[in-house]
């Protein structure tokens, strides 16, 4: 059972490396993949065993749907009392992962956040989120950023200030806290309010980009005059200090987002066709950071 069971795990797990790295997969390895058998016998007498061949089943699709995520999760409300609570932890792993990939390839698909949303609320109330009784900065800023986008603004802000204490790697002007408090009150619209809180910097690299992403947002919604100054520093930084600091996906991503806010910047108001072949682009392209913000800002020029 236990080397079934192992088995099973290891698999998934290589199949979920793939779903994000380019691997050379070793062809007896890949023979598993395809014709992988487990014995009846030892599926009836496991109910971890039966969870973990559901999730393989699901990481060897092509692509994952929203479909195959709530049937694991309802997979797993049902067998949890027979499961301990280490293992239940790592199965809900793979469900938020299975989440944020779908996400990736399909940014429109809410089903899915409004999923993921209710898989983190879960799992923050059972611990699952926390390591060693504190969040990490990316997984506070994750949070809230899920709640605010299914616009669960409440239970957002509820979060944030029950954990602000709680955080890894906290400083003692609180700066995690208040970047991602800066990004609640963006979500609310309190722009001239989010600028106020804003740290200046950041030793967190996502932390000091969403710094400079936020106060460019909030500039061109203010429509400031400061915003064409801080769209050509960040376009400075950007060809200049982050190719030697950025990993190249997210150097895309930012990269992505100033090239169309200058499309944004450029366009006429009203000029539907120019929107529509904004928006069109901002679609093909799944990197680009503050996707959602940058799609409705274009959409909206049509208006």
């Amino acid at each position: 059972m236990y080397y079934q069971i192992r088995k099973v795990t290891l698999l998934s797990r290589y199949l979920l490396q793939l779903k994000v790295a380019k691997l050379e997969t070793p062809e007896f390895i890949q023979e598993q993949i395809e014709n992988l058998q487990v014995p009846e016998r030892c599926l009836e007498d496991s109910e971890q065993l039966k969870i973990n061949l559901e999730i393989f089943k699901a990481m060897r699709k092509e692509s994952l749907e929203s479909s195959d995520i709530r049937a694991l999760f309802n997979l797993l409300k049902t067998y949890e009392p027979k499961l301990d609570d280490e293992t239940l932890q790592e199965f809900y792993t793979y469900l938020r992962n299975f989440a944020v990939l779908v996400i990736r390839t399909d940014r429109e698909n809410y089903d899915t956040y409004h999923l993921h949303y209710e898989l983190i609320r879960d799992n923050l109330k059972r611990g699952y989120l926390h390591y060693e009784g504190r969040l990490t900065p990316n997984r506070y800023l994750s949070i809230i950023m899920t709640a605010t986008l299914v616009k669960e603004f409440e239970w957002a802000l509820e979060i944030l200030e029950e954990n602000k204490n709680c955080l890894h790697g906290e400083n003692e002007d609180s700066d995690i806290y208040r970047f991602t408090k800066a990004r609640y009150l963006f979500a609310m619209g309190e722009f001239a309010e989010c600028l106020d809180i804003l740290p200046d910097n950041s030793p967190y690299i996502e932390f000091f980009l969403l710094g400079k992403r936020l106060e460019i947002m909030v500039y061109y919604e203010l429509g400031s005059e400061l915003l064409q100054f801080k769209l050509d520093a960040f376009k400075a930084y950007l060809s200049r200090t982050a190719r030697k600091v950025l990993p190249d996906i997210l150097r895309e991503g930012q990269t992505s987002f100033i090239n169309f806010l200058y499309q944004l910047v450029a366009s006429v108001p009203g000029d539907k066709a120019r929107s529509d072949r904004v928006a069109k682009r901002i679609r093909e392209n799944k990197h680009v950071a503050e996707w959602h913000w940058v799609l409705e800002k274009a959409e909206a020029l049509k208006r």
